[in-house]
């Protein structure tokens, strides 16, 4: 993950507890958007602990992080950790299967 900010969105997967991601970052080429995975989250809903992959457009793994997904009333925050440092946060709104958020890294 090599841009300031970014957008992505998550749905559950089939397996109960496990997020699949698609992103996109500025810089990368439009043509093809990033995937991602996050397990290890709670077995309904999506607000919960995760470790997530991020995979590049070219399938190679980009970025390993700790997720955490909080809900308010009508909105997500989120914050993803590498090594117990904060390298992003983000915030986002439900969809009917999922989340749309956007994020940024923290310098």
């Amino acid at each position: 993950m090599s841009s300031d900010y970014g957008i992505c969105i998550y749905r559950p997967s089939s397996e109960p507890g496990t997020l699949e991601a698609t992103w996109f970052e500025a810089g990368l080429p439009q043509d093809k958007p990033c995937r991602g995975l996050a397990v290890g989250g709670p077995s309904e809903g999506l607000a919960g602990s995760y470790q997530v992959t991020y995979f590049g457009p070219d399938g190679a793994e980009a970025a390993c992080f700790d997720l955490d997904i909080k809900r308010t009333d009508h909105t997500f925050s989120l914050t993803w950790k590498k090594d117990g440092k904060v390298a992003c946060t983000g915030v986002g709104l439900p969809l009917d299967d999922g989340l749309a958020l956007a994020y940024r890294t923290q310098p």
